[in-house]
């Protein structure tokens, strides 16, 4: 029995030496590195379509980990700043506004709480935004932005005056607005529209709304050394964007309308600041959102009609008048539609209410 009892004890010894426990290198359940699928930007830029300095853009990684462990993320950047949290797996990241183009890397550490992985993306940046200011006879502030060779108002006009001093008329009933030969402007109801409450704030958020005839007459509807622009002019804006890497198509998401839309919309896939419900804003839709890339920040005032002087297309479509006459009863304007990418050219009778934007000469 002892004999027994030695052997038994000494097989044990001779197998735990020769097979000891499985050695980590090779178990199946090693913990495994996170993988990094995807990091990408909105909007996207390269080296012919870049973000204007001083501007925001979204960046989002997409990862995941073999093991299902939860994943924690940092993101790193020699320059610019974060807004907001920088721990999530999509940030907000300002670019310097520097007067050359630069290309700025940034990183992206994912971690499992034990392991790694790490990716980066080059956001291109142009130049900074050249912008300004101007005031209206009434004392109004705009502000005012540069693209291309032109200089834009960034906000809707809001003066009740020409620039002569005369008023404007208003407080027109729908026939009045209907028959009216002379220059007028509208205010857009505030009743009708939830989370504005008085007519002051809807002039702040989206500007009035001018017939054709306030545009063209010769009092001047403009600040000095500003004008409404014509439909070339509105032209030459398009093919700038365009030539910058936005299309003027329809169904584009990077179109040239989105580019030049305000960001602010409800549910922007951009995320806080953007993503917001408080006017002024755009109404949500699934595949369009506004990019204001070069900061013209188009917003959605609708327009007043000229039959019956009925209002519409608040929050959906914002219609600004050039100052060329396409025919006796009409002229040509442009439309920035919440569903569409493009910058639409039409024209309409002239007795509509469409908002405005002055060009300086």
């Amino acid at each position: 029995m002892k004999y027994s009892s030695l052997v038994l004890f000494t097989t044990i010894v001779v197998v735990l030496f020769l097979f000891p426990g499985c050695d980590d290198s090779v178990k199946p359940g090693k913990n495994q590195p996170p993988v990094i699928e995807s990091i990408t930007s909105m909007p996207a830029t390269s080296p012919t379509n870049r973000l204007p300095g001083g501007d925001t853009v979204r960046i989002s990684v997409v990862a995941t980990d073999p093991d299902k462990d939860e994943l924690s993320h940092t993101w790193l950047a020699d320059e610019g700043r974060f807004i907001g949290e920088v721990n999530e797996a999509s940030v907000q990241w300002e670019a310097p506004n520097r007067e050359t183009e630069v290309d700025y890397v940034i990183e992206v550490i994912v971690s499992d709480g034990a392991l790694t992985a790490s990716g980066d993306i080059t956001i291109y940046v142009d130049r900074k935004v050249r912008t300004g200011s101007v005031k209206d006879i009434d004392g109004n502030e705009y502000k005012t932005v540069k693209i291309g060779d032109q200089w834009w108002m960034a906000e809707n006009l809001r003066t009740t005056r020409y620039r002569n001093g005369d008023a404007i008329p208003t407080n027109l009933t729908n026939i009045q607005w209907q028959d009216t030969p002379f220059g007028a402007y509208a205010i857009y109801p505030h009743g009708n529209v939830d989370g504005i409450n008085s007519e002051a704030e809807m002039v702040a958020a989206y500007g009035k709304l001018y017939n054709w005839n306030a545009v063209v007459d010769s009092r001047g509807l403009c600040p000095p050394g500003w004008h409404v622009p014509t439909d070339a002019e509105w032209t030459e804006l398009v093919n700038y964007v365009e030539a910058q890497g936005y299309p003027d198509q329809w169904n584009d998401p990077n179109g040239a309308g989105n580019a030049l839309k305000s960001r602010r919309q409800v549910n922007s896939p951009l995320g806080e600041p953007w993503a917001t419900s408080e006017h002024p804003r755009w109404n949500s839709y699934d595949t369009m959102h506004g990019l204001d890339v070069f900061g013209f920040s188009a917003l959605p005032g609708g327009h007043r009609g000229y039959y019956g002087g009925g209002y519409g297309y608040f929050g959906v479509g914002g219609f600004w008048w050039s100052s060329t006459e396409a025919y006796t009863y009409r002229a040509w304007y442009r439309l920035l539609y919440y569903v569409n990418g493009s910058v639409s050219r039409n024209y309409k009778v002239k007795r509509y209410g469409s908002s405005v934007r002055c060009l300086r000469d």
